[in-house]
């Protein structure tokens, strides 16, 4: 299971780099865009398409606007994504949106609406679905979401002896303090970028300590993590092309899940999440890309065909 959002995202292009943006005194900065682009995403819907696409029976758990959009949902159908989990609240008109700007050089800055997210009723909703199909989750995946849900989930989680990593990802910049103490306490494993991950430093200092495994993603650099006293380093996987950095992170996680899941060791596995982060950078949009080669460009890149990659 994957909890987090879905989103509709607008995805457009700046000619040039951010860092040659004139300084201003505040933020009132206007600037042209291209390849203004419509596509399906949510942190949540991201990570669970590219399991999908990878053998798994993913559920993601979000909430969404009443009616659902009639293209995202044929979209879902067609990815093969389990529906159960996507609650349509009827006081929502709107499901969540993304909107996000990338420049030459890969950065990106993203705008988020979360919408039917900030509902009161996700508590409840969470607990009643996880109740119901406890014996069919076997690990779950905390994706970006506001503060109150993600503690909530950990927390029912926990109730029911699920595992899960969380992954508050661009979400933790609206975080308090004690929203990343709350968190980190429940979780024995938490992913992020160097951003994110300093600062739930800033709130639990000892992090490298209070969790049983803490994984970094450095983008371009590779990934370092620190799991259970011990640390590592892996460089990152090559893409053929770079044509869109969106969603690489959910796929990067997406693949990392996979490779644990068909017992993988932890190098092995963040091998793994390069690759399907590679992949996904080869597309436009979060929920394009076709895995479909995903274990012969696993093969290639790391030179090695271990035997719980069976694709």
């Amino acid at each position: 299971m994957v909890t987090g959002t879905l989103a509709i995202d607008y995805i457009a292009s700046y000619p040039g780099s951010f860092a040659r943006l004139p300084d201003h005194l505040g933020i009132n900065v206007s600037t042209r865009v291209e390849n203004l682009d419509r596509q399906f995403g949510g942190c949540a819907m991201n990570i669970s398409y590219s399991l999908s696409k990878l053998g798994h029976v993913a559920i993601p758990f979000v909430l969404c606007g009443c009616p659902l959009d009639q293209s995202y949902a044929q979209h879902i159908r067609q990815a093969g994504v389990d529906r159960r989990g996507i609650i349509e609240l009827k006081e929502c008109r709107e499901s969540s949106h993304g909107f996000i700007f990338t420049d030459r050089e890969q950065n990106q800055f993203t705008a988020f609406y979360s919408g039917p997210a900030e509902s009161r009723e996700y508590e409840s909703r969470f607990r009643d679905f996880v109740k119901l199909h406890s014996d069919s989750i076997d690990y779950a995946i905390l994706a970006p979401d506001i503060a109150r849900n993600m503690i909530s989930a950990a927390e029912c989680l926990s109730r029911f002896s699920i595992p899960f990593i969380s992954d508050p990802g661009q979400q933790v910049s609206d975080f308090t303090d004690e929203d990343c103490v709350r968190l980190m306490r429940l979780s024995q494993f938490a992913i992020g970028n160097e951003f994110e991950v300093n600062r739930i430093r800033t709130a639990v200092p000892s992090l490298d300590d209070s969790t049983k495994g803490l994984i970094v993603t450095l983008g371009p650099r590779g990934v370092s993590w620190h799991i259970d006293g011990e640390t590592g380093s892996e460089r990152a996987a090559h893409p053929t092309r770079e044509l869109d950095p969106t969603g690489c992170g959910d796929a990067f996680r997406a693949g990392l899940v996979h490779a644990r899941l068909s017992g993988a060791s932890w190098r092995d596995s963040m091998r793994s999440g390069g690759i399907v982060a590679a992949i996904s950078m080869e597309y436009r949009g979060s929920q394009n890309h076709n895995l479909s080669l995903y274990g012969e460009k696993y093969v290639r890149e790391w030179d090695d065909r271990p035997t719980w990659l069976t694709m």
